[in-house]
């Protein structure tokens, strides 16, 4: 069954939607909410373009896969990050002693 927006300026079951994928969503309409802002030093959302966002909102079942894939993602990510500090770390290691001779 498709997703369906929800209606803005409504409220939402809690049984429809999780924390993690409304986080999510939030997270990929970011560049929309800034563009939103007012310009000024901290930008704010107000509670008017917050509830005219429309969200799609799949089966609960779906939304808990998505989160736990994007989770997956992350995680895979992280590694690759610490992968990449420990590789840099040994090149600079090498560069230091291939100039100072103690290779």
């Amino acid at each position: 069954m498709p997703a369906e927006p929800a209606e803005g300026g409504g409220s939402m079951s809690i049984n429809m939607v999780t924390t993690e994928y409304v986080q999510y969503w939030l997270s990929f309409l970011k560049p929309v909410l800034e563009s939103s802002a007012p310009q000024l030093a901290q930008k704010n959302i107000n509670l008017r373009i917050l509830r005219s966002l429309p969200i799609m909102v799949p089966p609960i079942e779906i939304q808990i896969e998505f989160v736990k894939r994007l989770a997956d993602v992350q995680s895979i990510q992280d590694q690759q990050d610490v992968a990449q500090v420990g590789a840099e770390s040994s090149f600079q290691s090498l560069l230091h002693r291939a100039f100072n001779g103690i290779l």
